[in-house]
């Protein structure tokens, strides 16, 4: 019978360490994968979301109720009177009102009617293959302009126009709303 060597024990007590070591370090990596995976998954979402608020807080978008007010970034107000979807678009009209006490004229009215999944998650993946989409008008359904003459202090005005190719779909529609080309005064 052959004598167990104290360098036998020792190489073989290493080879088991090694082997060992190599086990732990081959799951600490997998965790770390994993980990660093759930991480960028997470970090896509949020820049999604930041996407998205930065859109929702830079437009002025307004839903299609009928009868309720709504703001403008600037303190102006719309207040849809009909919407009615018909074979051209939708047909709207509404009020435009000025709380300032600035005069307005000239003004481009501009209504852009965006249909939003109504699945958040939807969005969200439309948004990682193309990150400028609420930018660009891929969401766009159809625009309309028309011009408000004049805006007086405290006043309203009427405008009428028709959005081509909107029709009633399940998804959400917004209406993104603009002034353009308008021209201010101030009389004391």
């Amino acid at each position: 019978m052959k004598e167990i060597q104290p360098r036998d024990t020792t190489r073989s007590l290493l080879l088991w360490l090694g082997f060992v070591v190599s086990i732990v370090a081959l799951g600490l990596s997998i965790f770390a994968v994993i980990m660093a995976w759930r991480l960028e998954s997470r970090i896509d979402n949020i820049a999604v979301e930041q996407r998205i608020d930065a859109f929702v807080n830079g437009a002025d978008i307004l839903t299609p109720d009928v009868g309720v007010i709504q703001f403008m970034k600037r303190g102006y107000t719309v207040r849809f009177d009909t919407l009615n979807y018909g074979p051209s678009g939708l047909d709207v009209t509404g009020t435009v009102g000025n709380p300032t006490w600035l005069y307005l004229s000239s003004i481009n009215l501009k209504l852009v009617a965006m249909a939003l999944p109504n699945e958040r998650n939807e969005v969200r993946s439309l948004m990682r293959k193309d990150p400028a989409l609420l930018k660009s008008n891929r969401l766009d359904v159809g625009s309309a302009e028309t011009t408000v003459p004049s805006l007086n202090p405290g006043q309203t005005e009427s405008f009428k126009m028709t959005i081509p190719n909107v029709k009633q779909t399940k998804d959400k529609l917004f209406i993104v709303i603009s002034f353009s080309g308008e021209r201010y005064s101030y009389v004391p």
